[in-house]
């Protein structure tokens, strides 16, 4: 058997770790080339595929993670609102919200002395909605503003002319983020 063998040796080069296997004089030059390099992309191909199980289940983790840790914060205080009507407004800010109020909007202005809060609800085809303002809180960590846009009593009452519903809550200035609810 030995001399079967003669000139024609396997040599076996980390094959448990991974690494291909070479053969010499099993195969030209040219054959040996090309089935190391499909080999080599079976390799490269295998490995991509274990990076992006590895990197799907880090991401289901930390999406898991997130979600269990989430602790509402809780309500140091309640603020002092002012309802600012239009004409009051400051006037940068009344551009600014003359220049979103055909979409939804939620935003915040500060000037020297106050934090203005706005929560605009978009175009809207009739008139006779109001907004109502449930909650203005202050929590360590966030300013949280709770408002229900309320529709017209009756269609009846309803003027049919295009309106833009919005609020304007003034109350203390802060450097914590508004969270709108």
């Amino acid at each position: 058997m030995v001399g079967a063998m003669s000139g024609q040796s396997e040599q076996m080069v980390g094959a448990m770790s991974g690494q291909s296997v070479h053969m010499t004089g099993a195969m030209s030059g040219k054959k040996e080339r090309a089935y190391e390099k499909r080999l080599g992309k079976r390799e490269r191909r295998q490995r991509m595929r274990m990076t992006e199980v590895f990197l799907a289940g880090i991401l289901a983790l930390g999406v898991l993670l997130s979600g269990c840790n989430y602790e509402e914060s809780a309500k140091v205080r309640d603020l002092d609102a002012v309802i600012v009507s239009e004409e009051a407004l400051p006037r940068e800010l009344k551009e600014i919200i003359d220049g979103k109020k055909e979409e939804a909007f939620q935003l915040t202005y500060t000037d020297r002395d106050y934090l203005y809060i706005c929560i605009g609800y978009g175009k809207r085809e009739t008139g006779g909605y109001s907004i109502a303002l449930n909650d203005l809180y202050l929590t360590e960590t966030e300013v949280v503003v709770d408002t229900t846009l309320l529709g017209p009593e009756s269609s009846d009452q309803a003027k049919k002319t295009a309106t833009y519903p919005f609020i304007v809550i003034r109350t203390e200035t802060s450097e914590q983020p508004v969270v709108f609810r």
